[in-house]
Formats: C-alpha cells, structure tokens, sequence
C-alpha cells in the first residue's frame, strides 16, 4: 500500500524539481543577455584624483568633463560611446588638445540613458568635424550626469 502512494509522490518531486530547472534556467540566460548586450559602454577617462579639491585644480582647463565619484576616488571622464570606434576618435581628439586619457569599459544600467547613448552615437559616427563631434559629446555628458543626478534623488 504505501509502494503504491510512494510511487506518484517521488515522480511528482522528480518531475516538478525538472521543470523548475527548466523553467528557472530559461529565464536566468535570458536575464544575462539583456544586460550584457545593453549595458556595456567605453569612458574615455583623463585622471583620477584622491581629493576634489585636486580635481578642480587640474581640472580649470578642460571644457567638458564630468567626473564619477568611486571609493572615494574622483574618476575624470572626457567622453562616453557604446561605439569603441566613437571612443578611440575621442581620446584622439583630446590627445591633439594635450590631454592623455584612456578608455576603459564600464558597465551602465540606466537603460534610458544606454537606448539616447546608441542614438548620439549614430550621430557621432557621421560626424566628420571635429567641432560636432565635440558638441555631441558634451550633449553625451550632460545627459550622463543628468541621469545619475536623478537616480541619486
């Protein structure tokens, strides 16, 4: 008697532990490519300071930046683009200027922010001045910290 009610019971566990598996395994690979096709962007990064203070001293010259506070480390950014192509054409601008930087990928999770990034980069990538190609990058930093400005509130 009890083989009988043991039987159904083990193949409902076996089979139920089967499909949450599935289940469960189905939506974690889809969860990663969301955010692993969208969120990956390239800063083109000058300096970084361990004090405000020296940031906005060396800092006086340049006339788009912005900077990311990070372990209490201030991170002097010249330019984002989700193009890696975009970012080597903005570290080669500002290297004309005199100022050396590098670029570093970075992950962003303001999906808002990453769909107006693709669009500024469509812009960038026609762009063949390098005073357009400045001004759609102050437009790309301007929104980056209005965003971060907002999602600090």
């Amino acid at each position: 008697m009890k083989a009988k009610f043991l039987i159904p019971v083990f193949i409902s566990v076996v089979l139920g532990y089967g499909f949450s598996e599935l289940l469960i395994g189905s939506y974690d690979s889809r969860l990663e490519s969301i955010f692993n096709d969208s969120d990956g962007a390239y800063f083109v990064k000058y300096k970084t300071y361990n004090s405000k203070a020296a940031m906005e001293e060396d800092t006086e010259a340049l006339d788009d930046f912005i900077y990311i506070v990070e372990r209490d480390k201030y991170h002097v950014v010249l330019g984002i683009s989700k193009n890696q192509t975009n970012a080597e054409n903005l570290k080669a601008i500002h290297k004309e200027n005199g100022n050396e930087s590098s670029i570093v990928r970075r992950n962003i999770f303001n999906i808002e922010f990453v769909n107006k990034l693709v669009q500024y980069d469509t812009l960038m990538q026609i762009s063949n001045d390098t005073k357009n190609t400045l001004l759609i990058n102050q437009k790309i930093l301007q929104l980056y910290q209005e965003m971060e400005t907002r999602n600090d509130a």
